[in-house]
């Protein structure tokens, strides 16, 4: 199902609790696509890149991921 959001949706959420596997569906998806990439809002430089300039922070031309929470 995922792979179907992927094809036809510029932005597809993937939600729910802690520790069900969204983590490892996102990383599954992104093996499926040569080019992708995964950031995460946990990692604190990559936070940083994203509260500086959000807009370069997901930038990519290939399938991008971003995981994490700003709380």
């Amino acid at each position: 199902m995922v792979h179907e959001a992927v094809a036809d949706t510029r932005v597809v959420t993937i939600n729910g609790a802690r520790q069900v596997g969204k983590s490892t569906l996102a990383k599954a998806v992104l093996r499926s696509y040569p080019g992708s990439t995964a950031r995460s809002l946990d990692v604190a430089t990559q936070r940083q890149a994203a509260l500086s300039d959000p807009t370069r922070f997901v930038r990519h031309d290939g399938l991008l991921a971003v995981s994490g929470l700003i709380i």
